[in-house]
């Protein structure tokens, strides 16, 4: 299908194993060959920076996507100008679109029991859990011999090459294990593909959510 400058498209982004792709609106100029090849519907959006379509062209666009594509388009339906909200409304209702079926992960393979994020991993839990605490006091702890030495024992400590090296040693350990925390947490692995999970709210490579998503009222 040719593309003009300035069509917005809905394009495949492939996820890092290449086992699934995630469409997202695009600018057909802005993406490689392969990708445009593979791209659905059209939009012409013009050479200025606001749209120039109005309520009718948007809604004339909705009208030819298929159901799961137009559930892609709600995903993002905040990053819409007020016209597109309101012709994107108004298919969906035409067409009576409800939610889209919540994907099925695989469960614990321990309990065998549903997960819906990777909050719902223990192990997972307790890693954050640890992180988040040495965040939160590893400067504290760290700093603490130093400080007890100076006001309870100054006069011992205020001269003592020993004591200087050890409080130095303390810190260098809280650092190191406030630190290998952090790494584990971003290099931690998902439990659905088991690539790198990344630092996103879900994985990378599969869309895993890191957290439970919550309604929006």
């Amino acid at each position: 299908m040719p593309f003009d400058f300035g069509d917005v498209v809905l394009a495949p982004f492939p996820f890092t194993n290449q086992a699934a792709f995630k469409q997202r609106l695009a600018i057909a100029s802005a993406l490689p060959e392969w990708m445009r090849t593979n791209c659905s519907g059209r939009a012409r959006i013009g050479h200025s920076s606001r749209p120039t379509m109005n309520e009718t062209d948007y809604q004339s666009y909705y009208e030819q996507l298929t159901d799961d594509q137009l559930r892609l388009v709600l995903a993002d339906k905040q990053d819409l100008v007020p016209e597109a909200v309101a012709a994107l409304d108004r298919e969906v209702q035409r067409r009576k679109l409800g939610p889209a079926e919540p994907p099925q992960w695989n469960p614990l393979a321990d309990t065998n029991q549903p997960v819906r994020c990777l909050d719902d991993y223990p192990e997972y839990r307790e890693l954050t859990a640890k992180r988040r605490k040495a965040n939160k006091y590893a400067i504290p702890i760290a700093l603490a011999p130093f400080l007890l030495g100076l006001v309870f024992a100054r006069r011992a400590v205020e001269n003592s090459d020993a004591f200087v090296l050890l409080t130095l040693a303390w810190c260098l350990v809280v650092v190191f294990y406030a630190w290998s925390l952090t790494i584990r947490w971003f290099r931690f692995r998902c439990p659905q593909c088991g690539e790198s999970f990344g630092r996103g709210k879900e994985c990378f490579s599969c869309g895993f959510p890191r957290s439970a998503p919550t309604d929006k009222k």
